[in-house]
């Protein structure tokens, strides 16, 4: 079983060494076009200019990673925005 853990820095970090991809998308699966990384034991999405989240807004980071015997697992986390503060 492959587990993980998400911290503060946009990373992901997975019990064991991982390939795959991750990706951040809105709810309605558009891509917001930050730069995903898979490798070794981590998932990391970068920020890209000009691609900030919006204020209320549903974003999904989904993809799917497999260990070196090829256990696989597909993620989806969810989250929100708040509002202007």
């Amino acid at each position: 079983m492959i587990k993980f853990t998400i911290s503060e820095t946009n990373a992901i970090t997975f019990n064991e060494e991982v390939t795959g991809n991750i990706a951040l998308q809105t709810e309605d699966e558009t891509d917001v076009g930050w730069i995903a990384n898979v490798a070794g034991t981590k998932g990391t999405l970068e920020f890209v200019e000009g691609k900030e989240l919006t204020y209320e807004t549903v974003y999904v980071i989904v993809g799917k990673v497999s260990t070196t015997d090829g256990t696989e697992t597909e993620i989806k986390i969810t989250f929100s925005t708040k509002g202007e503060a």
